[in-house]
């Protein structure tokens, strides 16, 4: 007797998202509120971007000390987050680089500038679109 396992890419794609999320080393000092956090994501970005969304946002949270609702896809990364200032960019770079498992390079981490751009990079650099 066979059983089958039906898998939608949505519930891999969750549960990859799951997985690298758990995978995450959040910094204690700023505690993320996982539920408020999805609630907010789901309601600025698409679908299919919410996974990614989610995560890079849970650890911009983390990395600099921001609040849910300054996350949205025209949130400017260095006027909001502060985030291309130094050591902080670095850990914050090397952070994302191992959560989602790529290499961004200096240049073209350079060139995005709102949180949207950032998570457009993501979904570009995971999913091989």
């Amino acid at each position: 007797m066979a059983i089958a396992i039906f898998v939608t890419s949505t519930m891999l794609v969750s549960f990859f998202g799951l997985a690298r999320w758990l995978a995450v080393d959040i910094d204690a000092s700023h505690p993320v509120d996982r539920y408020r956090l999805r609630t907010w994501i789901a309601g600025q970005f698409e679908e299919s971007l919410v996974p990614i969304a989610e995560l890079s946002a849970a650890i911009l949270l983390s990395q600099t000390g921001a609040e849910i609702d300054e996350i949205q896809p025209k949130a400017s990364l260095i006027a909001t987050f502060n985030v291309y200032d130094g050591f902080d960019t670095l850990r914050l770079l090397d952070a994302l680089e191992s959560a989602f498992g790529i290499r961004m390079p200096d240049r073209e981490a350079e060139t995005l500038c709102t949180f949207g751009e950032l998570v457009d990079y993501l979904y570009l650099k995971t999913c091989d679109v």
